[in-house]
């Protein structure tokens, strides 16, 4: 991944997080005048911490799909994430089941491009060794397209 590729991705977080972090510092103000001056205190880092920060980092884990606009220096651009449970590979096509381990989500197919950087358990691959069962990660960016892909413990 390139250096603008890193930077346009962690602003679409940072954008995700900062979006999430404003509404619950607002939920939290219209709730009581007591709750609010927590909120923002722990929202501006006094305390024990940036705690309102917590929620946000949570949702970002679990979040299976998400489609950002996020400004460049040339305009906009869009960035897909898909996340899910890998049950089945089809040529350039993964089928992802998205959910969690105790629900079930929907089933999606993405297409991934020929020049795709793949990984699987940390390692550079194809995306032929992707296999069935694996937790995966698929980013597109506009120029590239990134996967990643983890293979569960075994107990």
């Amino acid at each position: 991944m390139n250096r603008s590729s890193i930077r346009l991705t962690g602003f679409a977080v940072g954008c995700i997080a900062v979006g999430a972090a404003g509404s619950t510092i607002v939920a939290a103000s219209a709730e009581s005048p007591a709750r609010s001056s927590g909120a923002a205190k722990q929202a501006a880092g006094a305390g024990k911490g940036a705690r309102a920060a917590d929620p946000v980092l949570r949702a970002a884990r679990r979040a299976v799909h998400a489609e950002l606009t996020v400004a460049t220096k040339d305009g906009f651009d869009e960035v897909v994430v898909d996340r899910g449970v890998v049950t089945a590979i089809r040529g350039d096509a993964l089928t992802l089941r998205q959910g969690t381990k105790r629900r079930s989500g929907e089933t999606v197919t993405v297409t991934i491009p020929q020049d795709a950087r793949v990984r699987v358990d940390r390692k550079a691959a194809k995306l032929s060794d992707v296999r069935a069962g694996q937790r995966v990660a698929v980013l597109q960016l506009p120029r590239r397209t990134v996967v990643r892909a983890v293979t569960p413990k075994t107990p």
